[in-house]
């Protein structure tokens, strides 16, 4: 479970051998049986979370789980880039997520509401440094308001490469990633892309061209954008590269230069967080609602019970899964941290009869 697949960044002599090692040792318990008492497998798993090896698995686990380091290909007009390189720009994004969730479960105890909002970081990357309106790359800092949790950072922002957003993507993304929720494929007479000349010519924003689309009456769109495209709405405070903004440039498409800008809208009615209806103002309300969200919560659970087991969870997880929900609920409103709710699981009576 820590640092043992086979797709494992640990290739030095001296990793392997140390991983050798941890294995002999849990070897040599499982042997003699006492790996079967509680209190020393307890003890076994904070041994093994406090090695660095435990970093690779939360940072395969968090990958796996919500998708950071899957880009498009970068292509920006360089009036858009505004400067900014973006060679390199995607690495040090999964980068800078990858630290996050390291410090954020690891060596600070964070809860899932941590998870969803804190606004720590490391930018060790000057183009990056510039995505976030940084003049240097600063390392580990505190980052705006406006950057409440994972989901407002480059690396989730950037999931649609050119010079305009995709409420869709970033709709879905929230949608299957974080709350566990499938879409299903388009109908056979969705569009597959959305034109520029319609913005251009008009001077219309992303979100209304998005909205007029999701509303044609000759196709079924309605009903699944209307759930995708509001989530998405709430992070149009961000451009495609994920930064802040508070106006829309409108850029021709031969040259890729702004002709003008618009005010953005990010306010948005989510009936998948909120039944009753209310607006949500923006992303980091957003990420603020989900830091307390049932399903979301959930949903986390069941990603860290198909890294566990390689599979997705059943029915007769049940039991297991509900156990470590507690543990990452808490009691008396106080969350319990992440690193509980995966100990809660390799603790399990499943977990010790499991077989790969």
């Amino acid at each position: 479970f820590v640092g043992s697949e086979k797709n494992s960044v640990l290739s030095r002599p001296d990793d392997l051998l140390k991983v050798h090692q941890m294995e002999s040792n849990l070897k040599a318990l499982a042997k003699s049986g006492q790996i079967l008492n509680p209190a020393i497998l307890a003890q076994e798993v904070d041994r093994l979370l406090g090695l660095p090896e435990a970093q690779d698995m939360i940072r395969r686990l968090f990958k796996e789980s919500y998708g950071y380091d899957h880009f498009d290909p970068f292509n920006y007009s360089p009036a858009f880039l505004e400067g900014i390189d973006p060679s390199n720009l995607q690495k040090a994004m999964v980068q800078e997520m990858d630290r996050y969730f390291v410090d954020t479960v690891l060596t600070k105890g964070g809860t899932f509401r941590d998870l969803m909002t804190s606004q720590n970081a490391n930018i060790t990357d000057s183009n990056l440094a510039k995505v976030y309106g940084m003049s240097s790359a600063p390392g580990p800092t505190t980052l705006s308001a406006e950057r409440t949790g994972f989901l407002n950072r480059a690396a989730f922002l950037a999931k649609r490469s050119g010079n305009y957003t995709s409420p869709v993507k970033r709709g879905l993304a929230v949608l299957e990633n974080v709350l566990c929720q499938t879409i299903g494929n388009p109908p056979p007479n969705a569009p597959t892309s959305v034109s520029e000349t319609q913005l251009i010519s008009q001077y219309q924003t992303t979100r209304e061209r998005y909205t007029h689309l999701s509303q044609n009456p000759g196709t079924s769109c309605l009903f699944c954008h209307s759930r995708m495209n509001s989530l998405g709405y709430a992070f149009e405070g961000f451009d495609s590269l994920g930064r802040s903004r508070s106006m829309e440039k409108i850029y021709t498409t031969a040259t890729g230069t702004a002709v003008t800008s618009l005010p953005i809208d990010t306010q948005s009615i989510i009936p998948d967080l909120r039944p009753s209806l209310t607006t949500i103002r923006d992303s980091r309300e957003l990420a603020t609602d989900l830091a307390d969200n049932d399903r979301a919560m959930m949903c986390f659970i069941s990603k860290l019970k198909k890294f566990e087991a390689r599979t997705n969870s059943t029915d007769a997880d049940g039991c297991q899964l509900n156990s470590s929900l507690k543990s990452l609920y808490g009691a008396a409103g106080n969350q319990g941290t992440v690193r509980d709710a995966i100990k809660n699981l390799i603790l399990s009576s499943d977990f010790k009869i499991w077989s790969y």
